[in-house]
């Protein structure tokens, strides 16, 4: 029942991460990055300076986790669903299983702040 549940909250985020990400253009920032934390904007600027032709789509979704602050950085051509969740002073969220669950069901206030790329042709 938990893995269902986990898999329709995952795909649910990649939804809604479509839906907000809908633009054609090559970077989207709905704050001013001068409200991104410095190591987030420094994420940013590798990003965008990236000479990497397959960079796909890059967002940046902003959410409340455990009375916190989280950054999930979602990178369309990664095959980790997680591996880039920070906590709002830069420090890597390290998941257990169970902690993947909670994060999944409980994190709220989802918010997409940044978008880079325009996918893949």
């Amino acid at each position: 029942m938990k893995k269902n549940i986990f898999i329709v909250t995952v795909f649910l985020l990649v939804l809604v991460g479509c839906l907000c990400g809908c633009k054609k253009d090559d970077k989207v920032t709905k704050d001013d990055k001068s409200n991104f934390p410095e190591w987030l904007v420094t994420k940013i600027d590798i990003i965008e300076n990236s000479n990497d032709s397959v960079i796909g789509t890059v967002r940046i979704f902003k959410g409340e986790w455990n009375n916190s602050i989280t950054y999930f950085i979602e990178n369309n051509l990664s095959s980790c669903m997680f591996c880039d969740v920070y906590y709002e002073n830069g420090e890597k969220v390290i998941f257990t299983e169970d902690a993947v669950y909670n994060f999944s069901t409980v994190t709220k206030n989802w918010e997409l702040v940044y978008e880079f790329g325009k996918g893949l042709k």
